[in-house]
C-alpha cells in the first residue's frame, strides 16, 4: 500500500503541472479574437492582440482608420472622441465577424449566415455583398482581411445565376446548393461595389483579378438588371418587357453611390443617366406621395417617362410651395422580405403614448417641373412579400442610408434635399427620442400597427441621413448612443450587418473607389454635448 502512494504522489504531482500549464495555454488562446476566420493559420500575432498577421499579405492602400473625406457642411457625432467611435467599430466587427463569416464545406470559400430565416436556406446574395464590403473596409485593422474576402469572393463564384456567370444565385441552402438561379439586384451591386473597393485596398496582390471581375459584373448589370427604356434599377434580372413587373422597382436596390463608382470605373455616361433618372423617381414619389414626410415605398410600380426626357440632366426643385399630404397607404400585414432574413427584432416594455407628427419646416415643393414628365405609384398590398409592400417598410428602410451615403461622398444637392424632409420629419414625430422609432411608417409618417420595437435595420439609417446638416448635431449625437447600446446578441443578421455598416459610415471611416473631385477631408473635433456644430470636412 505504502509503494502504491509512493508511485503515486510523484504521478499527480506531474498530471497537476501538466493540467495548470494546459489552463494557461487555453487562457490565454482565448484572450486573441478569432478574426481571422476561413483563412490559414497565420505565422504571427499582431502585438495588439486584435488579429492575426501573416507575412506574405500585402498592407492594404486604405488601412482602417480611414477618418476619410466627406462633403463639407456634414457632421460626425461630437460628444466623443474619434479614437472612442473608431474603437466601437473595431469591437462590433470582432464579434460581427466571428458569427456572420462562416466556413463553407468547399475549401477555401465562406457566406454570410443568414440568421433568423426558417427552413434551410443560409445565403443570400444580399449578405454576401454586405459581408464583402464590410471585409474590404475593415482592412488594415483586420489584417486577414484579404483572406476572407477571397474566400467570400469564391462562395459568389461558385454560385452564379442562371442567366450570366457574373452575377449570384440570390440565395443558397445548407447543402450548399442555390435554391434557384435568379438574382437579386442589390446582392449583385453590392458585390460588384466590393470588388472595385478590392482592388483599391490590394491591387494586383492577388490571383483574383478584382477590378476586371467588377468590370464584368458593373456590365452583367448592366445589360440584365437596369431597364433599357427606363433606365431605372429592376428588381432582379428576370425583367422582360411583358412581365408585370418590368417598370418596376425596390427602392432599396437604388444605391447612388455604388452607381459613381461604377461610372468612374468603366469611364461610361450610361451611369450619369442610371443616377438621374432614379432620382427623379423618388423626388416624384416624396412630391406625390408623401410631400410633408419624405418616405418611399419598399416597392415601385408603373415607372415611365415622357419619352423626350428619358436622357435628362440633372432637374432642380422647385420650392415655391408647400404641398399637401395625398398619401392613403397603410394596411395590417406581417413584415416578411423574400430576400432578407426575419426581422425578428427586441420588443419594446410597453407602447408610449401616440407622438404626431408636424410637418417639416419646408420649404418644400407642392409640384416639380420635372414631375408632369414621368409617373411612378407605391405598389399595392401583397405586391410581392406582404401587405406593407406599398409603405415604408423593411425594405424601404435601408434608402435614408443609401442616399445618405451618396450625399457625404457627392454633396449631390437631390440627395440633400430628399434627406431634408425626412429629417425634419423623424426628429419632429419622435420627439427628439430615438427610442420612439418606430419599425414602420405609412407614407403620412404615421406608425404601421404593432410596430413599436427596436429594429436596427430602421433606425442606423436615420442617422446616417442626419449626417448631412448641422441642423441635426444633437438628434445624431442621440442617435449613436442609442445604437451602440444594443448587443450583436439582440438582433439577427439584417439588424446587425445594417448596425455594421452603418457604423462605418457613422465614424467617418466610409471611403469610395475612385472619390469625386472636390471633396474636403473629414475632421472631427469634440465639442460639448450642446454644441450645435461638428463640421466633417
Amino acid at each position: 500500500m505504502q509503494s502504491v502512494k509512493r508511485i503515486a504522489a510523484p504521478f499527480f504531482r506531474i498530471l497537476a503541472s501538466f493540467l495548470i500549464a494546459l489552463s494557461l495555454t487555453l487562457f490565454s488562446t482565448a484572450q486573441q479574437p478569432e478574426l481571422a476566420a476561413n483563412s490559414h493559420p497565420p505565422a504571427s500575432v499582431d502585438p495588439s492582440g486584435a488579429h492575426p498577421t501573416s507575412p506574405d499579405l500585402p498592407i492594404p492602400s486604405h488601412p482602417f482608420p480611414q477618418h476619410n473625406a466627406y462633403e463639407q457642411g456634414t457632421i460626425l457625432p461630437n460628444h466623443i472622441s474619434q479614437e472612442e467611435m473608431d474603437d466601437s467599430v473595431k469591437s462590433f466587427y470582432k464579434a460581427w465577424k466571428r458569427h456572420y463569416v462562416l466556413p463553407s464545406t468547399r475549401q477555401g470559400e465562406s457566406y454570410i449566415f443568414f440568421e433568423g430565416t426558417r427552413g434551410t436556406n443560409i445565403c443570400v446574395s444580399e449578405g454576401q455583398g454586405y459581408g464583402m464590403v464590410i471585409v474590404a473596409l475593415m482592412a488594415g485593422f483586420d489584417t486577414a482581411a484579404q483572406e476572407s474576402y477571397d474566400c467570400l469572393y469564391r462562395w459568389y463564384k461558385s454560385h452564379p445565376s442562371t442567366t450570366s456567370p457574373h452575377l449570384m444565385a440570390w440565395t443558397q441552402k445548407k447543402d450548399g446548393n442555390s435554391l434557384e438561379g435568379g438574382a437579386a439586384t442589390d446582392g449583385d451591386m453590392d458585390i460588384a461595389y466590393s470588388l472595385l473597393l478590392a482592388d483599391a485596398q490590394w491591387g494586383r496582390h492577388s490571383n483574383i483579378p478584382y477590378r476586371q471581375e467588377a468590370l464584368a459584373m458593373i456590365d452583367a448589370i448592366r445589360h440584365q438588371e437596369i431597364n433599357p427604356e427606363t433606365y431605372v434599377i429592376m428588381e432582379d434580372n428576370t425583367g422582360k418587357p411583358r412581365n408585370r413587373d418590368y417598370y418596376d422597382m425596390r427602392s432599396s436596390d437604388y444605391m447612388p453611390d455604388h452607381l459613381r463608382a461604377f461610372r468612374d470605373a468603366t469611364g461610361d455616361p450610361y451611369w450619369d443617366t442610371v443616377i438621374n433618372n432614379n432620382y427623379r423617381v423618388f423626388r416624384y414619389l416624396q412630391n406625390t406621395y408623401s410631400p410633408e414626410v419624405g418616405l418611399v415605398p419598399d416597392f415601385i410600380k408603373n415607372i415611365r417617362f415622357s419619352p423626350e426626357s428619358i436622357i435628362a440632366s440633372p432637374g432642380q426643385v422647385n420650392t415655391s410651395g408647400q404641398g399637401s399630404d395625398t398619401s392613403n397607404v397603410t394596411g395590417p400585414g406581417t413584415k416578411s422580405k423574400i430576400d432578407s432574413a426575419s426581422r425578428s427584432s427586441k420588443p419594446k416594455a410597453s407602447r408610449p403614448q401616440t407622438v404626431e407628427s408636424t410637418p417639416g419646416t419646408g420649404p418644400f415643393p407642392e409640384r416639380d417641373s420635372d414631375d408632369v414628365n414621368l409617373f411612378a405609384q407605391p405598389v399595392q398590398p401583397n405586391y410581392l412579400e406582404s401587405k406593407y409592400d406599398g409603405v415604408y417598410n423593411f425594405n424601404a428602410c435601408r434608402v435614408p442610408w443609401h442616399i445618405g451615403a451618396d450625399f457625404l461622398v457627392s454633396g449631390d444637392p437631390r440627395a440633400a434635399a430628399f434627406l431634408t424632409r425626412i429629417n425634419n420629419w423623424i426628429k419632429s414625430t419622435t420627439k427628439g427620442n430615438p427610442d420612439n422609432i418606430s419599425a414602420g411608417y405609412n407614407l403620412s409618417g404615421e406608425d404601421l400597427p404593432h410596430r413599436y420595437f427596436e429594429a436596427l435595420c430602421f433606425i442606423c439609417p436615420f442617422a446616417v441621413a442626419a449626417m448631412s446638416s448641422p441642423d441635426n448635431q444633437e438628434w445624431l449625437n442621440k442617435l449613436w448612443d442609442y445604437i451602440q447600446h444594443f448587443k450583436l446578441k439582440d438582433f439577427d443578421y439584417y439588424d446587425n450587418t445594417i448596425k455594421m455598416l452603418d457604423m462605418i459610415i457613422l465614424s467617418g471611416n466610409y471611403w469610395t473607389p475612385a472619390p469625386p473631385a472636390g471633396t474636403f477631408t473629414a475632421s472631427h473635433h469634440t465639442q460639448s454635448p450642446t454644441a450645435t456644430g461638428n463640421t466633417a470636412r
